[in-house]
Formats: structure tokens, C-alpha cells, sequence
């Protein structure tokens, strides 16, 4: 049953508690409490903020949101908030293609994490991709069509590093022309920090910096989620509604997170849900420590990324004469030139496979290609042998 108005309440200004409505819509607003007020024939939300840790001090203008005028109860208005298109209504609606960021990792209005453990190359990949997003450039095996307007939030690298590293990205690609369209917020140049990005108020002091803003990359979610639980899925639901909230405004969104000790992306697996593609940086088993970023970069999860696209292949930054040089390497290629060497040395696939750390099927393909190369190698020779002999006869 609707809410009925309070029929106690003076002023002209009837408040109206929202019963079953109220928690789902709080919820999307991403507030923790507040109330619904009819004034005149509008109905607005006026969010509790005292009641949300650290709020700043608001006007009660300022605290008011606009819901949609209604002519009965409040709780009609969230039903026809929430009214569903027929099929034949959704196929005559007139939707723009998606594009693409960053061809093929980052769609527009596109969720995507990158995520590795410590020291494997993170920021460098995101202030790659910010660089290539923001001047229509390419990156590693990625293409952007078009400059876009980037905002790099970075929550933990001393600002003069993090200016180096730009720096020596702008040497090696160019796009000057376009260094306007990156803006970065150095959480180590700001005043006590950035702070947890899971807070309304925190997300409310970023709002004016987000207008006009096409790709938004965080970096990292430890660092600008300070008081989140990360093995919470509860704990999540803040920052998941808020990155909807973004993408609905059509912004993308790249995050930038740790692998936990087994691997994997650390924390609640929830975070994947709503994604788009998540990017796994791994260090090759053969890696040594001297060579600093060398990683391999698989595709763990990717809407609409097939074939050639999908493959995992390696990256190795090296720094010449202040200019940043990436060489890129299919994995297949780097793995087949090790499991030629190891099987001629008379291991078994059993003993590659644990020796490379890849799986035993797929040594085994290898070792057939390697196997049937050499085979039709050896035959082409004979032919050609054969041929030399017919024509000296």
C-alpha cells in the first residue's frame, strides 16, 4: 500500500516516510538515511547527512534532490521510475552503437579492472593508457580512436615519480597537442589526501572535476578506498553504485587493484560482476628481478573480445635516453621458443609444464607444433634434394 501523508505535519510542507521504496532509492543515491518532503506540488529527498561520518555542512537547499511531482503518493512515482519497454518499444528506440575508448579493453560507458601484484607495472600500464586515451594514440596492442578527456586520480605514487613517468611517456609518443585533455589529481600534492571514495561527501567534493569527462582511471582502489573491507561484498555496494551512477552519465571507468597472495584479484569477487574486462598483469615464470617491467597481460574477462584480440601476450618497458619504449611479444611465441629447448633437453611435458608454469595440454600443442614444423621442414628439404638430383641427371 502507498505512504499516506502525515496528516500531523504544519507549515505547508507534508512529510512522507518512505516505507518499502525508501531503502532501494537511498540505496541509489548511494545516502544512508534521509526523508521524502512534499512542498507544494513537488516531492523532494532530503538526505540525512548528519547521519553520514565526516559530512560537511550543508544548506538545507543543498540537501535537496529532486524526485519527480506526483499527484497521488510518493511510492507511484518510483513505479513509473521503473516501467518497463516491450520488446517492440526497445527495438524502435533510437541507441548509439558503442564505441570504443580503447579498442578492444574499454568500451564506451565501459567498467574495466587491471589488477596485479605488487611492483609488476600497474601504474605504468594506466598512465599508458591514459596517455594513449587522451591524445588518440596507441598502447601496448591497444588503439584509441579519438582523443578523449581523461581524469587520473592517483591515491599513492610520490608526485615526483609519478611526473616522471609522464614525462618520459610524452618523449616517446608525442601528443602535445592534446595534453590538456589528461587531468590528474595527485593525492600526494592534495591537502590530508584524497580520501575514501566510498563516501557520499568525497564523491560529492570530486562531482565538479567529473563534467565532460570520458574516461575516469583510479589508482589505486586500496589506496582511494581506505576504510573499505575488501573481503566484504556488502562493503562494495557504495563504490559499485557510484561507478553505475558514472556510467549511466557515459563515463568509463578503469580501476586499478592488487592481487591477492593467490593470484587473483584481492577481496570480494563481486567487483566483477558488473565489469566489462578485467586485465591481469602476471610476471613470466623465467622473470628476474633486474628487469624491471616485464609482465605478460591476459584477458581474464572481455564482453565482445574474440580471436587475435583475446590472446595474452607480453610487454617489456625500457627506458632510452628519457623516453619510455615498450616491445610487445605474443606469449605463445615466447612459451614455444622455451618448451622447444626444455623438450631437447629430454624433460618430459609433465616436468615443462611445472618448469614454465603453464598447463600440460597446453605444452603438449606446442610440442605437436614444434613437432609437425620439423617434420614438414624436413620433408621440404628432401623434396628440394631430390629436385637437385633429377636436374643434374
Amino acid at each position: 500500500m502507498s505512504p499516506k501523508p502525515n496528516a500531523n505535519a504544519t507549515g505547508g510542507e507534508t512529510t512522507i516516510p518512505i516505507i518499502n521504496e525508501r531503502e532501494k532509492y537511498m540505496d541509489r543515491m548511494g545516502i544512508e538515511g534521509g526523508s521524502v518532503a512534499l512542498v507544494g506540488a513537488d516531492a523532494v529527498l532530503r538526505p540525512d547527512l548528519p547521519s553520514v561520518t565526516d559530512a560537511p555542512p550543508t544548506s538545507d537547499a543543498a540537501c535537496q534532490v529532486a524526485l519527480p511531482a506526483t499527484s497521488d503518493h510518493v511510492a507511484e512515482a518510483f513505479g513509473q521510475r521503473l516501467c518497463p519497454l516491450n520488446l517492440k518499444q526497445l527495438l524502435a528506440l533510437d541507441i548509439k552503437p558503442r564505441g570504443m575508448v580503447l579498442d578492444p579493453i574499454i568500451p564506451d560507458k565501459g567498467l574495466v579492472m587491471l589488477y596485479a601484484t605488487r611492483g609488476t607495472g600497474k601504474t605504468h600500464v594506466a598512465l599508458g593508457i591514459a596517455h594513449a586515451v587522451a591524445t588518440g594514440s596507441t598502447f601496448l596492442r591497444w588503439q584509441a580512436p579519438r582523443p578523449r578527456r581523461v581524469l587520473l586520480i592517483d591515491g599513492e605514487m610520490p608526485a615526483s615519480a609519478l611526473r616522471e613517468r609522464l614525462q618520459q611517456l610524452a618523449a616517446a609518443t608525442g601528443g602535445g597537442d592534446n595534453a590538456e585533455k589528461l587531468n590528474i589529481i595527485v593525492g600526494d600534492l592534495v591537502d590530508l589526501g584524497i580520501g575514501n571514495l566510498a563516501s557520499p561527501p568525497v564523491q560529492a567534493e570530486l562531482e565538479p572535476w567529473l563534467e565532460g569527462i570520458d574516461l575516469l582511471i583510479l589508482d589505486n582502489l586500496s589506496s582511494l578506498t581506505t576504510a573499505l573491507r575488501e573481503n566484504d561484498s556488502d562493503a562494495w555496494s557504495p563504490i559499485q553504485q557510484w561507478l553505475l551512477r558514472l556510467r549511466r552519465r557515459g563515463m568509463s571507468v578503469l580501476i586499478v587493484h592488487h592481487a591477492g597472495k593467490g593470484g587473483e584479484q584481492r577481496g570480494t569477487s563481486r567487483r566483477e560482476d558488473v565489469l566489462d574486462t578485467t586485465l591481469n598483469l602476471r610476471r613470466p615464470s623465467d622473470y628476474a628481478a633486474t628487469e624491471g617491467a616485464r609482465f605478460e597481460v591476459h584477458i581474464e574477462k572481455g564482453r565482445g573480445i574474440h580471436g587475435d584480440h583475446a590472446k595474452p601476450f607480453e610487454a617489456k618497458l625500457d627506458i632510452c635516453d628519457g623516453k619510455a619504449v615498450w616491445t610487445v611479444k605474443d606469449v605463445e611465441e615466447m612459451d614455444r621458443g622455451r618448451i622447444a629447448a626444455l623438450l631437447a633437453t629430454g624433460m618430459t611435458v609433465r616436468d615443462v609444464a611445472e618448469e614454465i608454469g603453464i598447463s600440460k595440454s597446453v605444452v603438449h600443442r606446442l610440442k605437436q607444433k614444434i613437432e609437425q614444423e620439423a617434420a614438414e621442414a624436413a620433408a621440404g628439404g628432401d623434396a628440394a634434394g631430390q629436385q637437385g638430383i633429377a636436374v643434374d641427371g
